[in-house]
């Protein structure tokens, strides 16, 4: 007769080798993602920068091949006006209300800049000063920017191959729309040239 309780040797992990698998599978996994979730976000920021920049240079470009750019304004918000014929604006903020446009405070460098005290470009320690109001823009896809306009500039005209369209504006884009880090060469670009009081 056959032994009916006869024990097979099967083999398996004991609970111990389980755990201790779980274990350090879980700490190389703690390692692991937070550098690849950075990499993943820098990739993006940088792929926005590069989206929202070609946006905005083929609009100025279309200002200025329709000869907008050769007109002097007289404020911001008078080019901000003929902006909106060549971008897709769905808000602009006046500069006691630039925080519906744009983050409450912005950061370069070891500085935060209080959006509460930004009225013209010269608040922003800046060399440049185009004694107008800086405007806050929401554009359609949700990118942020304040800009300002130099009444005594006069910009390239369609004939000009040389010209810069943004000769005559300051202005500080924030790519990623209310999404934070809003510091200035991580998601936020300008050609203002910022410095440190």
């Amino acid at each position: 007769m056959k032994n009916i309780n006869k024990h097979n040797n099967i083999g398996a992990f004991s609970l111990a080798e389980t755990i201790m698998t779980t274990f350090v599978l879980c700490i190389i996994f703690v390692l692991f993602v937070p550098n690849v979730y950075k990499n993943f976000t820098d990739k993006a920021l940088d792929s926005q920068k590069k989206a929202v920049s070609y946006k905005f240079k083929q609009g100025m470009d279309e200002m200025w091949l329709s000869n907008r750019l050769s007109v002097p304004y007289a404020s911001t918000e008078d080019f901000v006006e003929e902006m909106k014929r060549h971008f897709s604006i769905i808000k602009t903020c006046k500069n006691n209300d630039l925080s519906q446009c744009f983050a409450k405070n912005f950061y370069y460098k070891e500085k935060t800049y209080d959006l509460n005290q930004l009225k013209t470009i010269k608040n922003l320690h800046t060399e440049s000063n185009y004694k107008t109001n800086i405007v806050g823009l929401t554009f359609f896809d949700g990118v942020r920017m304040l800009i300002t306009y130099n009444p005594d500039c006069i910009g390239p005209s369609k004939y000009d191959i040389n010209g810069d369209a943004f000769k005559c504006i300051g202005y500080i884009i924030d790519v990623n729309g209310p999404t934070e880090p809003d510091t200035v060469d991580v998601d936020i670009l300008t050609n203002i040239p910022l410095t440190y009081p």
